[in-house]
């Protein structure tokens, strides 16, 4: 079981990720992400989509980020050096329910894995 500092450790990680996601900051998201993350959903053909942390870097500062109206951390699990987390990130017609997985690495805590799937009309 892990301590509470270190659920808050991955809380402030997934909350810098909300912050960089809302604001369009690439460099919270370059500190709350591991360089080889992937970002996966099932497209509405059914195929996997994946894009690398560039492409969503790239996303967030041509838009200037995302029009995020609230987010939660609605599960939190985290034993040892590996968490999961459930998140919500609601928009103004839709919402995104996103699971990510981090791991400590070097003594802090990135996400290294991102799924994600939209729900309309919440």
């Amino acid at each position: 079981m892990n301590s509470q500092k270190e659920n808050d450790k991955v809380r402030q990680v997934i909350n810098d990720y909300f912050n960089g996601s809302k604001t369009g900051n690439t460099d919270l998201i370059k500190k709350s992400f591991h360089s080889g993350c992937k970002l996966k959903h099932i497209k509405e053909d059914k195929t996997i989509y994946e894009a690398d942390l560039n492409h969503f870097l790239n996303y967030l500062s041509e838009n200037q980020g995302i029009p995020i109206l609230t987010t939660q951390i609605l599960k939190l699990d985290v034993c040892k050096n590996a968490a999961n987390a459930k998140c919500s990130l609601y928009l103004k017609d839709y919402y995104y329910i996103d699971y990510l997985n981090l791991l400590k690495i070097d003594g802090e805590w990135k996400i290294v894995d991102k799924i994600y799937v939209r729900q309309d009309n919440y």
